[in-house]
């Protein structure tokens, strides 16, 4: 061997074929308004995030409204136990998708673009409620006891978000904390909590009960296999080429072999050596020519 090489240092990134999406739509959802607080709006065909000072189109104050939305998991994790093995999967992304209306008709809705914050919430059971803008009712939930439930139940935030003040849909990236994809991951009930940050904020979207499916609420989970991590079995010189074999790889798909003198340059800069594909047994053999080796020093990846 001619090189004055020393040292080789191998990464092996985890490898993720492909992902799938499954979109839920909510089973259950309601507005409350802190101005009736002993009032149901649980059939409006809409929902609504307000603030303290939002107006609406005619300048009138309605106040604080709150939104809480249930979906079920329990077919998307049915699906992805079926594609990947009971599991054998992890959750990638999880978006709200709302529909947004920008410029409700009905005088009860305020207007106005702000930030509101999305929260996972643990309680006790709700009930969605018959209640209507024009004729509430009393037999489900309600602003007072949205707050009792508040108070003995446990929140996780899940982000802060703008709306758009026109009409459209929009999907917003919920933060997966460890406790939130494993509640996903059981296949039950998630229970989301919507509340206005900014005072000004005038947000309304369409509700389960809202003609259109597209429209309604969704929760949607992007997920795929569980990742495999290669390992290398061995390293050995034939000849002036070195050797490299792995095996824990998926048949049939690419791996490719990216090499840096730098360890800290990130990866998009690594340079690609040779590209091959992952044998029936999982395993692929690269052979590296002298000239990659002139370096003292030299990294390599496999990705």
């Amino acid at each position: 061997m001619k090189s004055p090489f020393s040292l080789i240092l191998l990464t092996l990134l985890t490898h993720l074929t492909f992902a799938e999406e499954v979109s839920s739509p909510s089973v259950a959802d309601a507005f409350v308004r802190q101005n009736a607080p002993t009032q149901n709006f649980g059939r409006a065909g809409a929902l609504a995030v307000s603030g303290t000072s939002a107006m609406n189109a005619s300048g009138t104050m309605n106040g604080r409204f709150d939104t809480v939305i249930r979906f079920n998991t329990t077919t998307a994790v049915a699906h992805f136990n079926t594609t990947w093995g009971a599991n054998n999967w992890v959750v990638l992304e999880v978006r709200l998708r709302l529909t947004e209306v920008g410029a409700p008709s009905n005088s009860l809705f305020n207007r106005g673009v702000g930030e509101f914050s999305v929260h996972s919430i643990h309680t006790d059971p709700w009930i969605e409620g018959t209640g209507a803008p024009n004729n509430p009712s009393a037999n489900g939930i309600t602003f007072s006891r949205l707050q009792t439930l508040l108070e003995n139940g446990s929140e996780l935030p899940l982000g802060t978000f703008m709306n758009s003040g026109q009409n459209g849909t929009t999907q917003f990236p919920l933060e997966l904390s460890a406790s939130f994809v494993e509640e996903i991951q059981a296949g039950g009930d998630i229970n989301l909590y919507l509340s206005a940050v900014s005072p000004g904020i005038g947000f309304t979207f369409h509700a389960r009960d809202f003609g259109t499916a597209t429209a309604r609420p969704h929760l949607v989970i992007l997920a795929g296999p569980t990742p495999q991590v290669a390992s290398i079995v061995s390293i050995e010189f034939m000849g002036e080429n070195l050797v490299l074999t792995a095996t824990g790889g998926v048949p049939g798909e690419e791996c490719r072999l990216k090499s840096a003198t730098d360890l800290a340059l990130p990866r998009a800069e690594w340079t690609l050596i040779l590209t091959e594909l992952w044998d029936a047994s999982g395993e692929v053999v690269f052979s590296l020519p002298q000239d990659v080796l002139m370096d003292s020093q030299r990294f390599f990846l496999f990705e």
